[in-house]
């Protein structure tokens, strides 16, 4: 059950982030500041909604690092449906750079839930990986096109 779960919140996050995307970054034109603000956005809703999951259900989650990085990762994938279903038509290069991206920033944040016990740095350091690899994605993109 957990697995299904982990691309629930995945999914969830995703609405999340586009609702919180519409309102703050519509109208706007293309450029770096729009980039790094959409990024931010759904870095931040991944992080909230991972934290949120891994509070919820860290007594029923196993406790092998391996195991919760196939959560982390079918999270990004949940989180990537949503991306994919809004890009159209979404071609095979799409899908797989949409599960790539978001699978990578979801370990990276969930890596970094993992490691704050360690120290507290590792919350924002990850959050702040994650926004600038997600912000390169973008504006990699963003100059193919």
């Amino acid at each position: 059950m957990l697995p299904f779960t982990a691309l629930i919140y995945g999914t969830l996050a995703a609405g999340a982030a586009f609702l919180l995307e519409i309102l703050f970054l519509t109208g706007l034109s293309l450029g770096l500041i729009t980039f790094i603000g959409g990024a931010l956005i759904e870095e931040s809703m991944k992080l909230l909604f991972l934290f949120q999951y891994r509070k919820r259900f860290h007594a029923s989650m196993p406790s092998s690092i391996p195991l919760q990085l196939l959560f982390f990762t079918l999270f990004g994938i949940g989180f990537a449906l949503v991306e994919i279903s809004l890009a159209l038509p979404p071609d095979i290069g799409t899908l797989f750079a949409l599960a790539g991206i978001h699978t990578c920033t979801s370990l990276l944040l969930g890596y970094a839930l993992l490691a704050r016990t360690l120290s507290p740095i590792f919350l924002p350091a990850g959050l702040m990986l994650a926004t600038g690899v997600h912000a390169a994605y973008n504006l990699l993109v963003a100059s193919l096109q």
